[in-house]
């Protein structure tokens, strides 16, 4: 039996990203409460610009599908031709089968709003920490 000692593991960091303040609110806390270091965005621009502030430091990210300007299945897109590896979940009221196959193709996660907490860590959980 294993005896690893989690308490000095370093929390993921994950940006948040929802046009909606309310949404991206919400979801950031209950991520804070479960010991992510959670940053925040309102539009694929300014996701972005956070990725490129912080190099490196961004281990995932959650991300509305349906964002005013950029949205956010081309903000996936972007931030995966970067970083191969990055772990992303997509979120939407407006999951269909198109946009259900496009995230099991590109490997990214999916989840529809609107959720329950335990959902939203049942899919953070199976997403961000493989």
């Amino acid at each position: 039996m294993s005896t690893q000692d989690t308490s000095s593991k370093k929390p993921l960091t994950l940006l948040v990203v929802d046009d909606s303040e309310e949404i991206r609110t919400i979801i950031a806390l209950l991520l804070r409460r479960r010991g992510y270091e959670v940053l925040e965005a309102d539009s694929g621009t300014t996701a972005l610009q956070q990725w490129e502030a912080r190099k490196g430091k961004i281990q995932g990210v959650v991300c509305d599908i349906f964002m005013p300007g950029m949205d956010g299945l081309t903000l996936a897109r972007n931030l995966r031709k970067k970083d191969p590896k990055l772990r992303i979940l997509l979120t939407s009221g407006r999951i269909n089968d198109d946009s259900q196959w496009i995230a099991e193709e590109a490997g990214f996660g999916l989840l529809k709003k609107p959720f329950k907490e335990d959902e939203l860590f049942e899919v953070v959980e199976t997403t961000f920490e493989k």
